[in-house]
């Protein structure tokens, strides 16, 4: 065999195992093409193996190199999809994070957990709360056909501890003058303080002025034994604080306000 050929044969075997080398044999059969070529130019004789065995070396170092570029393009795509994931992740747990806050504070903020309920439909949400007394005021709006319904937020009031005092249902200027019949056995009724006829007002229960200026108005009033108690070092003043839901008469509406302390 010429040398050139035997050249040729080698810097071939380079070519073809230059994938898995990482293109670092075609390197090596490009220059051992390049010698052939030069004994062959040098003798006179045919150069067309040689030159066969450096385009193929050539092709297979592009092949390696066409590889490695769709390789970290593939895995920049990925890095950049588990990036965007991780932003949106991000984003959706700032959006989350008031709710969040409100759910782990709930034990020590008062009805701080009504912010997780439906909390996509929540569109104002007022808290003024400080170490003797506060109170926050909910208000939803139903953007679908799934409208609010009275034993649904009964059932979430329950789930977290609040016991359903008194049920209504009332017009706006009815509300002045309530005076409900409490649902729990007689021993376990609140203090009525904040019941009596003429101690509530749409404003209380947290009715915006403009839904309290139409008289034709119509809401679900709930009231509830929410487990807090006013003064509780004071025996002849401790009572229980009292907490509302109201639904207006579509259901696409729900209020909840809470008082508590001075």
């Amino acid at each position: 065999m010429r040398s050139e050929t035997g050249l040729a044969a080698i810097a071939v075997a380079c070519a073809a195992v230059a994938p898995c080398t990482f293109g670092m044999s075609a390197g090596v059969g490009v220059l051992l093409a390049v010698a052939g070529i030069v004994v062959a130019w040098r003798n006179e004789r045919s150069v067309v193996a040689p030159v066969l065995a450096l385009v193929g070396n050539v092709l297979a170092a592009t092949l390696v190199v066409v590889l490695a570029i769709i390789a970290a393009l593939v895995l920049a795509a990925s890095a950049m999809t588990a990036a965007a994931t991780g932003v949106t992740a991000s984003i959706e747990a700032i959006e989350q994070a008031p709710h969040v806050a409100r759910t782990v504070g709930g034990a020590l903020s008062p009805a701080g957990f009504w912010g997780t309920y439906r909390h996509e439909e929540l569109v104002e949400h007022e808290s003024s709360q400080g170490p003797w007394g506060g109170n926050r005021y909910l208000h939803w709006h139903a953007t679908g056909e799934d409208v609010f319904d009275e034993d649904d937020v009964l059932q979430f009031a329950v789930e977290h501890g609040w016991r359903l005092h008194s049920r209504g249902h009332l017009g706006v200027k009815e509300i002045y003058a309530w005076s409900p019949e409490c649902l729990l056995p007689a021993s376990e009724c609140t203090d009525k303080a904040n019941h009596e006829p003429y101690s509530l007002s749409p404003a209380y229960l947290g009715l915006p002025k403009t839904v309290r200026r139409k008289s034709t108005a119509k809401f679900t009033v709930m009231s509830f034994d929410t487990g807090w108690v006013q003064f509780p070092d004071l025996e002849e003043m401790a009572r229980t604080v009292v907490g509302f839901a109201s639904i207006s008469a579509d259901g696409r509406d729900l209020y909840v306000a809470h008082h508590w302390g001075d």
